[in-house]
Formats: C-alpha cells, sequence, structure tokens
C-alpha cells in the first residue's frame, strides 16, 4: 500500500523548522498509540494470553501495522472544505477502505466484535477454544478452528432472540438490559447473558474506524465524513461496511450449533430499509434460524422525532430522536437521519406484532427522570408477580395492561387516545 510522504523545507529560519518539530511529537504519539493499540487490541477476548499473541502476530504482525496506518490515513484524509460533512473519495476511499477491509478480515478484529457484543449479566463470559497450530490469522480460514464457550448454563440448552424494532436513536440498547433483567425475573430459564447484533458495536471495535474519527477531530475542518458509515452514504461507495461483518458474525453463530453451543440474541433493527417487507422477513428468519426460537420476544422501542410530536403528556414525553440522532453524530461518525422515522415505526409495529407471544412497545423518554410507558401486548401477559410490580418501580417504568389509546385513563397520559 503506498503512502503520501509530506515534504518539508531543509534549512532556513526557525520557523521553517516548526512543522518538522511538530511531526516529530505527533510520530511519537502515534507510535506510542500504536503499541498500546498491539498490547490490548484482544484484552477483552477470553483466550489464554500466548494465544492472543499468536493471534496479534498472525493478523498484524507487530505495532508498526497500526502506525502505518495512522500516517497513511491523516495524509489522505480531506483537508480543505466548507461543508460540515466531507466525502472520502478516489485516493482517500482506496487507503481508507482497503486499511477497513483488511482489519475486519483479520481473526483478531472478530473476536474483539464478537467480545465487545455481550449484553446482559457480565458475571458470565464467553470464552475461545482455539487450535491454535491451525490459525493463519484470517477469519475466513480461523472461523473453523475456534469454538465458543460458556459459563452460562442457560446458553448451552437455550436459544432465545429478542427483536428489538424502533426508529433509530430511540435508545434501544438501553431498554434491552432492562427488558433481559425482566424476562430473567419471569422465567429462570431466560438467559441472563446474550450477544447482540450491533452495528455501533462493530465501528466501536475497529481501530481503523476510530482512528478516522480521531483525524477528523484532529483536523478540525468538518464535522465528518458522509461515506464513512453506510447508512450515511446515500449511494455512495461505503468505507466502512458493517454487512461485511454482520454476515461474518451470523454465520459463525448458526455453525457453533453443531459444537452444542446454541447463541442467545438481541438484535436491534430499525426496518427503515425494507421494500415490500421482504427484506424484513429474511432478516428475522436468519436469526430465528441461528437461536432456534420459535418463541422469540418482540419488542418495539421508540421515541418521537421531537417532544413537540410527542403526544403524551409530562414526565411521559420524549426528549426525540433528532436531538438524540444529531448530538451523537461526530461521536459515531454518521450522519443522523429522521426521514425514515415514519417506516421504521410502522414497520416496528407490524414486526413487533409477528411475535407468537412476548410483545412489548415501549415509549422511552430517553431520561430515568421521566417515565417510560411499557404496552403489554403479549397474548399471554407478564405475571405481575411482586419481583415484576418491584421491576417497574424501580426502574420508573409504567404498565399498561394492553393499548395504551384503549386504556380507560389513556386521557391522563397522552393527548390523544
Amino acid at each position: 500500500m503506498k503512502t503520501r510522504k509530506i515534504k518539508h523545507k531543509k534549512g532556513g529560519t526557525t520557523s521553517d523548522t516548526k512543522p518538522e518539530i511538530k511531526n516529530e511529537v505527533m510520530d511519537s504519539d502515534i507510535q506510542q498509540k500504536s503499541e498500546k493499540i498491539y498490547s490490548s487490541y484482544l484484552e477483552n477476548v477470553n483466550v489464554d494470553v500466548p494465544v492472543k499473541m499468536l493471534i496479534m502476530q498472525n493478523a498484524f504482525k507487530s505495532s508498526d501495522f497500526f502506525y502505518k496506518m495512522y500516517d497513511t490515513i491523516r495524509n489522505y484524509l480531506p483537508t480543505k472544505t466548507k461543508k460540515s460533512w466531507e466525502d472520502c473519495v478516489n485516493d482517500c476511499f482506496y487507503i481508507c477502505n482497503k486499511y477497513s477491509n483488511y482489519e475486519i478480515s483479520t481473526t483478531a478484529y472478530i473476536l474483539r466484535a464478537l467480545s465487545n457484543s455481550l449484553i446482559g449479566d457480565t458475571s458470565y463470559t464467553l470464552s475461545f477454544k482455539v487450535l491454535e497450530d491451525k490459525l493463519t490469522g484470517y477469519w475466513e480460514n480461523d472461523q473453523n478452528y475456534i469454538q465458543i464457550q460458556t459459563t452460562n448454563p442457560n446458553m448451552l440448552h437455550h436459544g432465545r432472540l429478542i427483536m428489538g424494532f424502533g426508529p433509530s436513536s430511540s435508545g434501544k440498547k438501553y431498554c434491552v438490559n432492562k427488558i433481559i433483567e425482566l424476562m430473567s425475573s419471569n422465567d429462570p430459564s431466560f438467559p441472563k447473558l446474550l450477544i447482540t447484533i450491533d452495528n455501533s458495536i462493530y465501528r466501536k471495535s475497529s481501530v481503523v474506524y476510530q482512528c478516522i474519527l480521531e483525524e477528523i477531530k484532529q483536523k478540525n475542518l468538518y464535522d465528518g465524513i458522509h461515506n464513512l458509515a453506510s447508512s450515511s452514504a446515500f449511494g455512495k461507495k461505503i468505507i466502512f461496511n458493517t454487512d461485511l461483518i454482520k454476515k461474518k458474525i451470523k454465520l459463525y453463530l448458526k455453525d457453533q450449533k453443531h459444537y452444542g453451543f446454541i447463541p442467545n440474541l438481541y438484535v436491534p433493527e430499525t426496518l427503515g430499509g425494507c421494500i415490500g417487507h421482504i427484506n424484513c422477513k429474511i432478516k428475522l428468519r436468519d436469526y430465528i434460524n441461528i437461536t432456534g426460537d420459535h418463541n422469540w420476544v418482540g419488542l418495539l422501542i421508540y421515541q418521537h422525532t421531537t417532544p413537540d410530536k410527542c403526544p403524551f403528556h409530562e414526565p411521559y414525553k420524549c426528549t426525540g430522536t433528532i436531538e438524540n440522532g444529531t448530538s451523537k453524530e461526530m461521536i459515531e461518525g454518521k450522519k443522523y437521519n429522521s426521514k425514515t422515522w415514519n417506516i421504521s415505526y410502522e414497520n416496528g409495529i407490524i414486526y413487533m406484532k409477528k411475535s407468537p407471544n412476548f410483545r412489548f412497545m415501549i415509549h422511552n423518554t430517553g431520561s430515568s427522570e421521566k417515565t417510560t410507558i411499557f404496552q403489554d401486548l403479549s397474548l399471554d401477559k407478564l405475571a405481575m408477580s411482586q419481583s415484576t410490580i418491584q421491576f417497574f418501580k424501580d426502574n420508573n417504568w409504567l404498565y399498561i395492561d394492553g393499548d395504551i389509546t384503549k386504556y380507560p385513563k389513556c386521557h391522563l397520559f397522552r393527548k390523544k387516545c
């Protein structure tokens, strides 16, 4: 991979040497950062240290990989712009996409992403049984020689699936941790540890992706890059394609069933890109096949776009997806788009109701100081035991048995019923 060299003037006045001094400091900082990344890349992956070292050496050889990555990417990102969001094209796209695709092709990255995808009770863990002499550093080969193991007995015997539908930036990750707690208190066999299939985690797990975000912030010339993340691209070539990662992980988890590991999954899905519901059905079917759960839990977790659009009275009014989404744009590296809210909400209702039994519609206020409304649309409603009642009280959630618009006291909670 060729890199662009930065040329500095030789000789001249003292001011002419300042860029050289600045770049020497930056080079030193990058070197230290690269060494730290290399040594800690697999810190959350539960395998023996010698195995970690072997995986890293096979994938990246040394910390020099990350040093060259930082040094190259910072030289190829756009430098002059009047836009708040810039496009990364030509050499910029080639360099960033090539580093991105290489990282996600490695065994080190997939194990890192999987280990970062655990939600629920973290006292339970996942570990990996590895046939070391078979490893090459590339996931396409190594996935055949790595098996998942767990300390959670439920995960060995019960494949469960929670589908979290709803518009983007509605707080789906926050709410699902509460749902796992609620379901576990109602059913002792319900798993306490799940793997989430979440694009945001795949982006956070990528050193290349985070490097690009850091360099954008360092340059301070524009807010972000349109085609860095898939949902921001609008037809442009994607630098970091999470669909490739999702495909690898889904295939791997499905194959693990042959080794006695049946995964439990939480899948947040906006369903904003479904055409005639065909794609929606395929997505849902894939996860049912992976878990073998035909009694999956369907959630619709939503906020309205703005507080003005929210029909609920205080303290049930939400902060709004636009405020939530735009506040995270530069942190997550993708531009928020509210245009898909309607289709996400409508598809979310449709597919939440396709759950065989558990159907929960959750209006998340976005604040622990406000009251979230939980509508139980299940065929067999939750058993309101003392622990369940206490759960709703402790979390400041209001339980509604059925559709709130048909509730006799609906007007106490919202403007239109």
